[in-house]
């Protein structure tokens, strides 16, 4: 059976580097990690979780706290867990996914929150587990896109596509997304000393967006949108007013699977979900094994250029 020892020889590394790859991965450089697994794929070396787990006194077990009905939860929530996985998996880690508050903490090693609101940070703050968030907040280390900047990108980009009318639809939120996104669209606003046009809506009912069929919208306009859900529904909305991307251009935000169920394929700012949920990975491991901790990070999002707004001018 091949042992750690075969697999320092084959990657002519002590047997303490190859220990520290597995463990505290964060302490070694990539390339020596890329020999040791390089060795590991070739010996067909399979590490013995519940032994290490039981040597570290450790679970082996990380818990994805969301904090959403699972079965209505945002799509994109599947790839940022595709991300955390990919993390985990390299590191004998398991992963659990709960939706309530009174788990049992003492059988994981911490925590991956998604999902949480505001009106969450009390009862977070009590769980005695290491933790990191899925979204930007002042109490908690985290991960999330870029919010503001997205949108101002946004913002910006549209204005040189030529559209003269820029408006923002957003949501009524006071969660920290919400308010940074519609940040981003007042920066770029003022930059450009345009008006701002602002609507909202909570985003939690159907024909939220019908007073736009009512409103006398004047062409060459473009509407920079929260959510590629919203966005979407803008886009068929204008659709009976004019032609797109000609008369009226639309932007959403997100990059979900939904910006592909439209006719004209979305122009969207596309969030990095995979790469956040492993950082997420990453921010948590180096708090478990009380290694340098890694710092909360926003991601900048992928403009992706399609069929609902015009060539740049």
């Amino acid at each position: 059976m091949t042992t750690l020892r075969d697999v320092a020889k084959k990657a002519n590394v002590s047997q303490m580097t190859v220990s520290r790859v597995f463990n505290h991965p964060e302490t070694v450089s990539d390339e020596l990690k890329e020999l040791v697994f390089s060795a590991v794929k070739e010996l067909n070396y399979h590490p013995n979780a519940s032994a290490k787990a039981l040597k570290n006194k450790k679970t082996q077990v990380i818990k994805v706290l969301i904090l959403e009905n699972i079965s209505s939860a945002e799509p994109y929530y599947m790839r940022v867990l595709a991300g955390i996985t990919k993390k985990l998996d390299t590191l004998q880690y398991s992963l659990q996914l709960s939706s309530q508050f009174d788990l049992d903490i003492d059988t994981c090693d911490g925590l991956i929150v998604m999902g949480a609101k505001n009106t969450d940070h009390r009862k977070l703050a009590k769980l005695d587990k290491p933790l990191v968030l899925f979204g930007e907040n002042p109490y908690f280390d985290f991960a999330d896109t870029d919010n503001q900047k997205d949108i101002y990108q946004a913002t910006i980009y549209a204005a040189h596509c030529g559209y003269e009318h820029l408006y923002y639809i957003g949501l009524d939120h006071l969660e920290t997304f919400a308010k940074k996104r519609r940040s981003g669209y007042e920066q770029a606003i003022s930059h450009l000393n345009k008006n701002s046009q602002i609507f909202t809506i909570s985003g939690a009912h159907d024909g939220e967006l019908d007073f736009l069929k009512c409103l006398p919208l004047k062409k060459n306009s473009a509407f920079i949108c929260a959510t590629d859900k919203i966005a979407l529904e803008v886009s068929s909305i204008l659709e009976t007013k004019g032609v797109l991307p000609d008369d009226f251009g639309v932007i959403g935000h997100d990059g979900i699977l939904l910006d592909k169920l439209f006719d004209h394929h979305l122009t969207t700012m596309a969030q990095n979900f995979e790469l956040m949920g492993t950082y997420l990975a990453e921010m948590l491991l180096a708090k478990i094994y009380t290694k340098p901790l890694l710092n909360s990070r926003l991601f900048p999002a992928d403009l992706l250029v399609r069929q609902t707004t015009r060539p740049l001018r």
